[in-house]
């Protein structure tokens, strides 16, 4: 679940959201979907900001993985 940003979000909110080609790309590669939650839904919106940092800034710090799919 992301917000409507537009490094994700080609065109579209919500349910109608369309992906950036390279943002479809690259969820197609790792197995997962980008899905945005619908405009004006206050109540997903901080619970979909809130991991950023750990991930931007500590998902892949110092670790290594066998595989992607692992």
């Amino acid at each position: 679940m992301i917000d409507n940003t537009h490094v994700v979000v080609l065109r579209g909110t919500g349910s109608q959201m369309v992906p950036v080609a390279e943002m479809a790309a690259f969820a197609e590669r790792f197995g997962f979907r980008f899905q945005a939650h619908e405009r004006g839904d206050a109540n997903r919106s901080g619970r979909v900001e809130r991991p950023f940092h750990f991930i931007e800034n500590n998902f892949l710090a110092g670790r290594a993985f066998p595989s992607w799919r692992s």
